[in-house]
């Protein structure tokens, strides 16, 4: 990052491309020459300067990208593409930090509203992620955990007593209390088959979009070209675009913005899954569903609440430039059908494994109450027998032990 007191410089690559363009037209003029004396029209040979004024510069380019490691910026406009901000509370950030460490805009509006400016938009951005963390800490202890509870203990033991009973045509002793509870469990479950397959799945992609969105603005940013804090954009079209960083920047975006961001989507997207493996109806999974992804659009909607119109509209039009990967034709391939079978082979890799993997257990009990429902069609009775006893699994639990009860 840059401050007031920072100064202009002329790059290093400025200066290369100021000689090597000397040099080429010392080159065209004397082939000129030569051909001059050589032909009675002097005006005829415009073809062979054209060609070695050309291959001069090109030649010259390539010495200093090979000095400086850096491509031309006629290589790089061929080979560029664009990454979109959008308005969110992280997007949002990134903006405030590419106009606090630009130089010129301290030129332009003082070094107080830069500050200012920056200081409100971070701690818009804690805001939302406390917000985000809290609700995701409240959504844990006081709803998944409770769905979880009766599915914690002695599952083995109880599909192979479902599945006994189903073989032997024999109804359970209800007398037994083990039993009784077991058939209650089977009947207040109302899931369909394969549903949480496919809730589970949804659930992912849209847990996805915060994960990749992380992913390529990290790419997009390390991928762009260096600078000291000058000439970081310019404008095209009412657009902003961004087509140099400085290196605080790009490790800026990382630390502070994605990797945070990555995280709280990754904890919200294995919570939220947990819950639709354990929802007991088709309405619950599908409506449930629907509010999870409510509590991962906080950073959107509370950014545009709370940030000014002018600065939500500046990140809107803001695009960051950056230089495509050297293996043109891959690019091609992965960005006209190659990431989205990418991302679908996740996704229902990801969707198997939670549902048929890690939760198998749960997925075997209901199929053995559906069975065992199916054969003898037991329902309780209206009469509730309330008696003091005391839940070991109740509760959160974490590697120390039971925190908490309810």
């Amino acid at each position: 990052m840059s401050n007031c007191s920072s100064n202009n410089s002329t790059p290093r690559q400025s200066e290369k491309q100021a000689l090597s363009t000397s040099r080429s037209l010392r080159q065209i003029e004397s082939k000129t020459t030569r051909h001059r004396s050589g032909d009675a029209d002097a005006k005829k040979p415009k073809k062979p300067t054209r060609t070695a004024a050309v291959l001069t510069i090109h030649s010259d380019v390539t010495d200093s990208d090979t000095d400086s490691g850096e491509d031309s910026d006629e290589e790089f406009s061929r080979r560029k593409a664009f990454w979109q901000l959008t308005a969110n509370a992280h997007d949002g950030m990134l903006r405030a930090a590419l106009r606090f460490g630009h130089t010129e805009r301290y030129e332009e509006v003082g070094c107080g509203l830069v500050y200012a400016s920056t200081l409100t938009t971070f701690v818009i951005y804690l805001l939302v992620c406390g917000v985000q963390i809290v609700v995701f800490l409240w959504f844990v202890i006081y709803v998944t955990e409770r769905r979880e509870d009766p599915f914690e203990v002695d599952m083995p033991e109880e599909i192979a007593l479902l599945k006994q009973a189903v073989a032997d045509n024999t109804m359970l002793d209800m007398s037994i209390p083990s039993n009784s509870a077991l058939i209650m469990k089977c009947y207040r479950d109302h899931s369909v088959a394969y549903t949480q397959v496919v809730m589970v799945s949804v659930w992912i992609m849209r847990m996805g979009n915060d994960v990749t969105a992380a992913f390529f603005a990290v790419y997009a940013s390390f991928k762009m070209k260096v600078c000291d804090s000058t000439e970081m954009e310019y404008q095209a079209d009412g657009i902003t675009m961004v087509h140099r960083v400085t290196l605080h920047f790009k490790w800026f975006s990382l630390l502070v913005v994605q990797i945070p961001r990555t995280a709280i989507a990754l904890a919200f997207g294995y919570s939220g899954a947990k819950f639709l493996m354990f929802a007991s109806s088709l309405g619950t999974l599908i409506m449930k569903a629907v509010g999870m992804a409510f509590c991962l659009s906080f950073d959107s909607f509370m950014f545009t609440a709370l940030a000014s119109q002018a600065f939500v509209q500046e990140v809107k039009v803001t695009k960051l430039v950056y230089k495509l990967s050297h293996h043109k034709r891959l690019g091609y391939h992965w960005s006209f059908y190659g990431s989205t079978w990418v991302r679908l082979i996740v996704v229902l890799t990801l969707a198997w494994l939670f549902t048929r993997v890690l939760y198998n257990d749960v997925a075997s009990l209901r199929w053995a109450c559906n069975a065992y429902e199916e054969r003898f069609q037991q329902v309780p009775s209206l009469a509730v027998t309330w008696v003091n006893t005391t839940c070991e699994n109740c509760g959160f639990h974490d590697y120390f032990g039971h925190v908490f009860m309810y």
